[in-house]
């Protein structure tokens, strides 16, 4: 199939199911690509009736196209790969087979005369793609957005992401930044909850006026009151400068404060009657003064940890998904990461070249697969601090794997979980949250092997 533009996956004669709501179905996410690295976050489709073959593209060969949301790129170009390079059909599950010349690995297996395809799978065909099995919705989202940006970059608000997630996100935040009541974000430590925050203020009826932003965390308890609402010089301490306050600072705006859940019961009740009435007084002031904000307040806790009448004034939750649950942006992230840094680094500028039309991160296949099948605790902060540790271990022009060193009791926990599940490594995988394809190269790492029959 050739390159070409259309407006839905589904043609024309399912057009009309495209309208009366989305459907779920597997698709293969590129993430990695020796030649052709523009081409990471294009999807090809198991829509339709199987069998699907991915390969390059042939006029005489059925070859399932992969997409750019919702422009079809067509099928694969590097001539190693064949035109019936793979063959997915449904048997007991999905069922992959290598008609095509080219060896092809799933989850680090090669792939024999039916080998099982799951959701979270990472294909490696040739050595020259990596992809990523996941679900999307279709139809596929437009490019003819309200803030249109290019295929794989950042958005207006920074957010980096073309899975079905990052799009949901986008859509809360259109939704909840057109919107007028107050907003609560959560999300894990490093998922970009300040980006959320920046994008609702952006969106809104509030967006000329002030964005002010605060960690409360880093507020000490004795200083919070004077922080929220300002104080009088000298008050209540000598020496003690004049403060606005971070609601007086806010008026006319936005009021972003993250870790709200830090702050004590008091000073959450206190806030009420500012969110209720718009007064509040200055520490050591006996007038009242008046402001008019909007609250997106963030947290990584539980919303328990919450005062209960200050969790129902944020009438809106936007909820910010983990790395983990949209692996396929994490070399779209990660790309995005080492160009920000290249901007004023040399080190990291070694790592990007110019090919063509494209500006390119170079990536090892086997340091992409590393971090697409990782979970991440703190996200984007933890996949950019794992990044700078490739550059400083990468003397060459490629960004490599850096090989961590086991931590101790992790064989002895491996083992037992492995040994629970019956050496069942796709069983024990989702036991734990990660995917096949981690886990194998975790027992790989700690030298676990089953046992021989």
């Amino acid at each position: 199939m050739g390159t070409g533009y259309t407006t839905s996956p589904l043609g024309d004669e399912r057009a009309e199911e495209s309208t009366r709501g989305a459907r779920a179905v597997l698709g293969l996410a590129v993430v990695w690509s020796a030649s052709e690295a523009h081409r990471v976050g294009e999807i090809a489709l198991l829509d339709g009736a199987p069998p699907w073959t991915i390969g390059r593209d042939d006029p005489d060969t059925s070859t399932t196209p992969f997409w750019r949301r919702a422009i079809v790129t067509g099928g694969l170009s590097h001539p190693t790969v064949s035109r019936r390079q793979l063959e997915i059909d449904v048997g007991d599950g999905l069922l992959v087979r290598r008609p095509g010349r080219a060896t092809t690995l799933v989850d680090g297996v090669a792939v024999d005369a039916a080998s099982a395809l799951h959701d979270g799978a990472l294909v490696d065909v040739g050595g020259r793609y990596l992809m990523l099995v996941v679900r999307r919705d279709l139809p596929l989202p437009s490019r003819a957005d309200d803030r249109p940006f290019p295929f794989g970059g950042a958005d207006a608000a920074g957010i980096v992401g073309e899975s079905q997630r990052a799009w949901k996100l986008r859509a809360d935040l259109a939704f909840v930044g057109a919107a007028t009541p107050h907003v609560l974000v959560c999300g894990e430590s490093g998922t970009g909850k300040e980006l959320c925050a920046r994008s609702i203020h952006d969106r809104s009826a509030r967006a000329r006026g002030p964005f002010i932003a605060r960690n409360v965390a880093t507020i000490p308890a004795a200083l919070m009151a004077a922080e929220l609402f300002g104080n009088l010089r000298n008050y209540p301490n000598a020496g003690m400068p004049e403060r606005v306050g971070l609601v007086g600072e806010a008026d006319g705006g936005t009021l972003f404060l993250d870790e709200i859940g830090e702050i004590s019961s008091e000073m959450q009740a206190q806030l009420l009657r500012v969110l209720d009435s718009g007064e509040y007084h200055r520490l050591g002031e006996s007038k009242s003064r008046r402001t008019s904000f909007r609250l997106v307040a963030a947290t990584n806790r539980d919303e328990s940890a919450l005062k209960f009448d200050l969790a129902a004034r944020l009438v809106l939750r936007v909820d910010v998904p983990p790395l983990r649950e949209r692996r396929e942006d994490i070399p779209l992230i990660a790309r995005h990461l080492v160009l920000r840094a290249a901007r004023d680094n040399e080190i990291a500028r070694r790592f990007v070249v110019e090919d063509g039309r494209h500006t390119v991160v170079r990536f090892h296949a086997e340091l992409m697969a590393d971090l697409v099948s990782r979970d991440w605790s703190t996200n984007v902060r933890e996949l950019e601090r794992a990044l700078w540790d490739s550059m400083a271990a990468s003397p060459g022009g490629e960004l490599r794997a850096v090989a961590a060193p086991p931590q101790r009791g992790e064989s002895a926990e491996l083992l037992a979980l492995l040994e629970k599940h019956r050496w069942n490594v796709t069983q024990a995988a989702a036991a734990t949250g990660r995917t096949r394809f981690a886990l194998t190269r975790l027992m790989a790492k700690l030298g676990v092997k089953p046992p021989k029959k």
